[in-house]
């Protein structure tokens, strides 16, 4: 977790590679840096500074059974 990484393959798994700026521990010079998925309908969970738990899709366009994935990350 946190780790920086080029791709979106380049996390372990439950890794998402996201924006450095998505949280106040990765490099912000960085291509990118592994954050973990989540639940938005459970207490947040998220391991980072003022990090939430963000949607991962845009309302109704989740696939069907991951209407409720979101990533960890810091909210706008």
């Amino acid at each position: 977790m946190f780790d920086s990484c080029d791709y979106a393959n380049g996390c372990d798994p439950g890794l998402l590679c996201a924006s450095p700026e998505a949280a106040v521990e990765c490099d912000p010079n960085a291509n990118g840096c592994c954050l973990p998925y989540c639940d938005i309908e459970q207490p947040d969970t998220c391991p980072g500074a003022m990090q939430a738990c963000l949607p991962g899709f845009e309302a109704g366009a989740a696939p069907a059974g991951y209407e409720n994935v979101g990533v960890c990350g810091l909210p706008s």
